[in-house]
């Protein structure tokens, strides 16, 4: 299962119609934040199961290339002090990798205050984690249990013509066309039955007056003989 932060509805993007995903946006319950798309876990590992749970789903455990935007977003978040690993690690030696085999300095900038880089002599491999609502890096033991924070890219790839958009449009058309047939039909239909009955109501109330006439002068006749 996934947890995923308060939505920005300016970087977030979701399936959209029978396009999945959409192109230049994110997977079903992804964060797009910038040009890359971040999965919040709602489940906890150490840092290498985290990173072999990434892994397994295509992803890699969170190496933002756009730091900046990436820290305001885990700022504005709701949930203090819920905790993610993402993809760096520091071995006993003091040296930092990055998920994908990037070594180097972290900019000072980005780390929380008492966190900074380099923090050279330590037994225990340390890996970074951030913490919502706060904005800055943390060092955390590799060894602990932590929610984490998978990345993929955002779709690049061009989806094929009039395949999310016409079908769903003719499909409307179509249905818009039926409901208009159908509601036609019953409406000829009722006022065919509404004629029928105010025709076969109607009784005749009298004899036409010619037949009247001669009735009368038959009887007239009739009389004077007897």
């Amino acid at each position: 299962q996934w947890f995923t932060p308060v939505e920005d509805t300016h970087l977030i993007a979701s399936d959209v119609n029978n396009c999945s995903p959409m192109y230049g946006m994110c997977s079903e319950n992804y964060i797009k934040i910038g040009d890359e798309c971040f999965m919040f876990s709602d489940g906890m590992a150490d840092w290498a199961m985290a990173q072999n749970a990434c892994k397994s789903q295509g992803d890699i455990l969170a190496v933002p290339s756009d730091m900046q935007s990436f820290l305001g977003y885990i700022k504005i978040q709701d949930y203090p002090y819920v905790q993610y690993f993402i993809g760096g690690s520091r071995d006993t030696v003091g040296k930092w990798t990055w998920q994908g085999g990037n070594e180097g300095r972290i900019s000072d900038e980005y780390w929380e205050t008492g966190h900074a880089y380099p923090d050279l002599v330590f037994t225990d491999s340390m890996c970074t984690t951030v913490i919502l609502e706060k904005y800055g890096l943390q060092k955390w033991l590799c060894s602990n249990t932590l929610n984490y924070i998978c990345q993929q890219a955002v779709n690049e790839e061009e989806p094929p013509p009039y395949e999310c958009y016409t079908i769903p449009i003719l499909a409307t058309l179509i249905i818009l066309l039926l409901f208009l047939i159908i509601g036609l039909s019953v409406y000829v239909y009722i006022e065919r039955q509404h004629l029928n009955k105010s025709l076969s109501s109607e009784k005749p109330s009298s004899l036409p007056a010619k037949s009247i006439v001669r009735h009368d002068s038959e009887n007239s006749l009739y009389g004077h003989l007897l």
